[in-house]
């Protein structure tokens, strides 16, 4: 499961916040408890209103193996990166959450569409890490990302996908956090 919420930083002897952002939790059950396995985070400017609260979602989606599953998340992932703007309609959610630094968080397609790149765009993807349910019904993968011809990483990235009840996976949450 994921969490996600708004965090701001007030300075020591300051009544009000100086920084925003929003975070991202990624969590696994285990042993009848939730541990934390990933935590990333994004600066924003101050918020005019709060973000609106992630819902549970109830999914079920058909069963699938975590090998199976993973390989069909990374092949849609694939198909996304390479194009966003051109492909976030067919594989995100409609509710699907975006977060860029410096930016109030984008909440649905149509939000996303006006910012994201068409084709690659200048952010080179390095292979990522990922994690699979165990009903292959919700994956993640991150990793570092680097911007134009760049020699050193200029960031990591994250994105959250979950299949649907026909089986389809559909991006849920994509963030960039800049180092």
């Amino acid at each position: 499961g994921y969490t996600t919420d708004a965090w701001s930083c007030t300075k020591s002897g300051e009544k009000e916040p100086s920084r925003f952002g929003e975070f991202v939790s990624i969590w696994r059950w285990e042993n009848g408890t939730w541990k934390l396995i990933f935590n990333l985070g994004t600066e924003t400017p101050r918020p005019n209103e709060p973000t609106p609260e992630l819902r549970l979602a109830e999914n079920r989606a058909p069963h699938l193996a975590p090998p199976e599953a993973l390989a069909v998340m990374l092949t849609e992932d694939r198909s996304y990166v390479a194009n966003p703007a051109g492909q976030v309609r067919d594989l995100a959610e409609a509710n699907a959450r975006f977060y860029r630094p410096g930016k109030v968080p984008m909440i649905g397609v149509d939000a996303a569409v006006a910012v994201l790149p068409k084709g690659p765009g200048p952010l080179q993807y390095a292979e990522p890490k990922t994690g699979i349910s165990k009903g292959g019904d919700l994956g993640y993968l991150w990793g570092e990302y680097t911007i134009g011809d760049r020699p050193s990483p200029s960031g990591y990235y994250l994105r959250i996908w979950r299949r649907n009840r026909a089986g389809e996976w559909n991006l849920a949450l994509d963030l960039l956090h800049p180092r």
